[in-house]
């Protein structure tokens, strides 16, 4: 889909080469560094985690997720 808004879409083609670093940054693409491998998410640690520093919805959902 292509964006229709003219300054946001000048600003995506603009702005292409630093979204692509982005987004190998945030995937930890071609950094030379092993995934660990996948485990059960701990959402009541999570929750946890979450309380601690102050983000109590989003502890909380984390909480009904856990069940």
């Amino acid at each position: 889909m292509r964006e229709q808004r003219p300054a946001l879409r000048g600003a995506l083609i603009d702005g292409r080469e630093d979204l692509i670093a982005y987004k190998d940054i945030a995937t930890l693409r071609d950094a030379g560094v092993e995934r660990p491998p996948d485990r059960p998410t701990d959402w009541k640690g999570g929750a946890e985690a979450a309380r601690a520093r102050g983000m109590n919805r989003l502890a909380e959902r984390l909480e009904k997720a856990a069940g």
